[in-house]
């Protein structure tokens, strides 16, 4: 048996998750068996929890080593430190990963700061790839700028050379994103100047509606999520007219990896975050025991960064 955190199914305001005895994960071929050194805590998966079924196990993020490889080969051999991204059950002594979700990481990088990369850095990296933003000159916009997925995809946008505008709901976070690379921190849609090469948006309701006009003749605007869970509404006239050959596509983080799989994004990711060129903002890590807290601080939507939980 191994030790993880499951689902409490609570409606009442009680603890949502609770220790529990689980069974050893048994593979299939296309898996790898992890021991879990960390596991970060993200919104959406905390949001999850709030409506889950008793024994429903969380966890997206995960950082450790390969106990026992995938059969098929299609992941990193056994005794490989990794971090990989799976759709559940990240928060236990061991788990199974399918071999094309995880990817190799420096010896050198703490499992506690590698466990915040997948979700946030996969999704940032991916968004800027779809929107081909990651070219010098090009005018990116970076809405939630001030979560984590946006603070890292404001690094990646600069760092490629584009000129990166974040917008924020509310103010205290333009000396932060500044320094991270924005060119302009800008507080509310109202404040948009110009139009834009590319649009990452995981904010959708009224936001996307305001911003979708911003958008550049041929540019790309990019859905990774749907913070504000309301309806968007634009002026559609005013987007045939104004942006001829702009697109909107969604990228969804928990569909089917690539055929290539998430190796090669994982270790460039990684390799940034060792050298000190990506922050990828993890906080102190907590036991896994006190999982509650970090919980806590994501629902807050305040955590001054990322939760992590780590394995014992």
């Amino acid at each position: 048996m191994i030790r993880g955190l499951i689902a409490t199914g609570a409606t009442d305001g009680g603890p949502l998750v609770a220790v529990a005895e689980l069974p050893e994960p048994t593979a299939a071929a296309d898996e790898a068996v992890v021991a879990v050194e960390a596991s970060s805590v993200n919104h959406g998966e905390v949001e999850w929890l709030t409506q889950a079924a008793p024994g429903w196990r969380p966890g997206w993020d995960v950082a450790g080593r390969v106990l026992r490889a995938a059969q098929d080969g299609s992941g990193p051999p056994a005794g490989t430190r990794v971090a990989g991204f799976l759709p559940q059950a990240a928060w236990a002594e061991r788990t199974l990963v399918p071999g094309l979700r995880l990817g190799a990481l420096p010896e050198e990088l703490p499992a506690a700061t590698a466990a915040a990369i997948p979700v946030a850095g996969l999704t940032a990296l991916r968004a800027l790839r779809e929107a081909g933003a990651l070219r010098a000159g090009s005018r990116v916009l970076v809405t939630g700028a001030a979560g984590a997925i946006g603070r890292i995809a404001v690094q990646l946008a600069a760092r490629a050379g584009a000129e990166v505008t974040a917008l924020v709901r509310a103010g205290g976070h333009a000396e932060a994103l500044t320094a991270l690379g924005a060119a302009a921190v800008v507080e509310g849609t109202g404040a948009l100047d110009g139009s834009f090469d590319a649009i990452l948006d995981g904010v959708a309701g009224p936001v996307l509606g305001a911003c979708l006009p911003a958008v550049a003749p041929g540019g790309s605007v990019v859905l990774y999520g749907d913070a504000s869970h309301e309806p968007t509404t634009f002026a559609s006239g005013e987007l045939f007219l104004t942006a001829p050959g702009a697109r909107i596509c969604a990228l969804r983080m928990d569909a089917s990896p690539p055929q290539d799989g998430f190796a090669a994004d994982l270790s460039e990711l990684a390799a940034l975050v060792r050298d000190g060129v990506l922050d990828v903002e993890a906080a102190d890590p907590v036991d896994w025991r006190e999982a509650g807290d970090a919980i806590a601080a994501s629902r807050s939507r305040r955590p001054a960064r990322k939760p992590v939980l780590v394995w014992s």
